[in-house]
């Protein structure tokens, strides 16, 4: 009788009318070293949320410090999506949780207690010594169902965990930009769940990586298996735009009836049907990997077609933005050129110098492992992209010190080069106002354009770090003289009292002297060379709160161009936006609204950039950039944005 009993249970569980447990995310607080890593771990966290949120499994999100029995108690499953250093008490609660049958997905943890309970032994600390060392995992043992073949992922640093025998197996090894195995462990597997070698990053490959996390989570907690399936299934095809994939189809058949590309979107359609017909018998077998994979080959079909169907006319004007400096093959600046122009691509920005480093061989910045491991990455830009026609622009952040040493830190403070805080607290930012900290931004600007035939110099972080910097004695010392008088109440006197307003615009006012500084240095040193600048959206708000007021910019002709940041998922808010910014004094024709396809504001599918595209294009835009270059632009985004229509997918 027991035994029948269980088999009922079983067969409930997995028919899906029982409900899942949730799956528990543990954020880093406690078990996180200082403030930048818990961050770190916050948004690692949010991340694999929102990709278990799409893949509709239902899961809490909890804290290393709230963390208790009673939570653990009504979870199968909890994932350490980056809790480098568990105290005692949460290592304890993990344990009894293990042995009680629970499972863990463990990211890139330092605890070598864990790794026992784990099955598995914690070896050292490793940072890769060359650029590509570690840049994809193939899972080459058998593991659970549903799992890709390989990940592409680059991670510069391991923490490695070797197998114990009888108790533990690596399930995928680390692969290097070659695609050759390189030995080392990126995943393990063992009664207790699954451990990764590193955290797991939002840098493309991103549908496997979801497909690679419900695998697990289905492995550790059959019962989400079935959850998930159905919610996939269920808004497949809907574009998020429809109530149903039967919705979807109509509205697209019936503007493909009017258009030039009727065949193609028919046949586009046409595999979609099928696939759903698939993922339905196989959602009744009970084979939820296969309506995982079906359902993609859904949504693929139907992203393709809307976006054929409504691909809007190619601009003069497309940029991108490369946050890495490095293309999408770091060594390999003409495959990414090659890549770009094929896909019409007019401009790319590669992100090559901030006040702490460079990518190219600068004499006055120190260069970056990038520049001393794949050489000068600005010289290798331009050499590619002009032989291909596309142009470049040099992006230089400004102000913005990037992971500066504890000593190169405490030295600008002790030189009072930092911008400071209402509190009087220094934030490792150049203040704008200090002399030393002008000339070492723009002799770095001057250098670029001297040696290198850029195209253009595209300013970042040009602006304050927020509303609250800054308050330094450099910047009570120049407004005094601006207003001809001291001030005893500082800062009092300019964020309470009367002066307020005065003080605002005069703090915009150093930001604004320093874009016509460059303008003026940059245009003499290589006449026809386009100034540009990265900008906040929301003008003019960022006048007062970042003393960024690049309307004033370019209705004076300090800039060529501005590119406004409009990050967001809502088009009409995205629209709204754009729709004041060309309406701003010297815009027409000099406006190039930057789209959030992989920002953190902003994760967007290619039907939601299509519509931001034709949103632009309707409202007069001359031209857009897309951020960031990377996997998920090369492969998701670009293809759907070509003037002539993809290839639909074979079923």
């Amino acid at each position: 009788m027991r035994s029948f009993l269980a088999q009922v249970v079983v067969a409930l569980l997995f028919a899906g009318t029982l409900p899942a447990a949730e799956v528990l995310l543990i954020q880093a607080t406690l078990s996180a070293p200082d403030h930048a890593e818990r961050n770190y771990a916050r948004r690692l966290t949010e991340t694999c949320s929102a990709w278990l949120s799409e893949l509709h499994v239902p899961h809490t999100v909890t804290t290393d410090d709230a963390l208790s029995s009673r939570k653990l108690r009504s979870a199968k499953l909890a994932i350490l999506v980056y809790n480098p250093d568990p105290p005692t008490r949460e290592l304890e609660l993990l344990q009894r949780f293990v042995k009680r049958g629970g499972k863990l997905i463990v990211f890139y943890s330092a605890d070598p207690g864990l790794a026992e309970t784990m099955g598995m032994k914690l070896g050292e600390y490793r940072v890769a010594q060359r650029q590509g060392a570690w840049s994809a995992f193939r899972f080459r043992n058998k593991g659970p169902s549903g799992l890709p073949t390989r990940v592409l992922q680059t991670s510069r640093n391991i923490r490695p965990v070797y197998a114990i025998e009888n108790r533990s197996q690596v399930l995928a090894e680390w692969e290097d930009r070659s695609g050759a195995p390189t030995g080392d462990p990126a995943w393990l597997m063992s009664d207790q769940g699954f451990w990764m070698t590193h955290v797991l990053l939002d840098d493309g490959d991103t549908w496997n990586k979801q497909r690679m996390l419900l695998a697990m989570v289905g492995a550790c907690d059959p019962t989400l298996w079935p959850t998930a399936a159905r919610g996939l299934l269920s808004e497949a095809g809907t574009l998020g735009k429809f109530q149903n994939i039967q919705d979807a189809q109509r509205s697209l058949m019936t503007r493909a009836a009017i258009s030039r590309v009727q065949k193609d979107i028919s046949s586009l359609l046409s595999r979609a049907r099928k696939a759903h017909v698939r993922a339905g018998a196989a959602l009744q077998r009970g084979a939820h990997a296969e309506v995982v994979v079906e359902v993609r080959k859904i949504n693929t079909s139907m992203a393709q077609a809307y976006c054929h169907l409504l691909t809007p006319r190619q601009p003069a004007f497309v940029g991108v933005w490369n946050h890495s400096g490095q293309g999408l093959y770091p060594g390999d600046w003409p495959h990414t050129c090659r890549i770009l122009k094929a896909h019409q691509v007019t401009d790319v920005f590669p992100n090559v110098v901030n006040p702490s480093q460079a990518h190219y061989d600068s004499e006055l910045v120190p260069g970056s492992y990038a520049f001393r491991t794949l050489g000068d990455q600005l010289t290798q830009s331009i050499t590619a992209a002009h032989a291909q026609g596309i142009k470049v622009h040099a992006w230089k952040v400004c102000w913005r010190l990037d992971r500066p040493s504890s000593k190169e830190l405490q030295k600008m403070k002790s030189d009072k080069r930092l911008q400071i805080t209402r509190a009087g607290v220094a934030i490792p930012w150049l203040c704008p106002s200090v002399t030393e900290n002008r000339k070492l931004e723009k002799d770095a600007i001057r250098e670029i354009v001297r040696k290198y035939e850029v195209d253009g110099i595209h300013l970042d972080y040009i602006r304050y770090a927020n509303s609250q910097v800054c308050y330094c004695t450099t910047c009570k010392k120049a407004f005094e003289a601006t207003i001809g008088r001291s001030l005893i109440r500082w800062p009092e006197a300019v964020t309470e009292d009367k002066l307020k307003q005065q003080f605002v615009q005069w703090r915009a006012g150093q930001i604004t002297r320093f874009v016509q500084d460059v303008s003026v240095l940059a245009r003499k040193i290589r006449p026809g060379i386009q100034v540009s600048a990265a900008v906040y959206g929301r003008y003019p708000l960022c006048v007062a709160s970042v003393g960024q007021d690049w309307g004033t910019w370019l209705e004076r002709g300090y800039i060529d161009f501005a590119c406004p940041m409009n990050y967001t998922t809502d088009l009409d808010a995205f629209a709204l936006w754009t729709r004041d910014q060309l309406a701003l004094p010297g815009a027409d024709g000099r406006l190039f609204p930057g789209i959030g396809v992989t920002a953190t504001e902003s994760k967007l599918t290619p039907v939601q950039v299509v519509d931001q595209i034709s949103a632009l294009q309707r409202l007069g835009a001359s031209g857009y950039l897309l951020f960031d270059l990377n996997r998920k632009l090369e492969t998701e985004i670009l293809p759907v944005l070509r003037s002539n229509p993809p290839s639909p997918a074979k079923d």
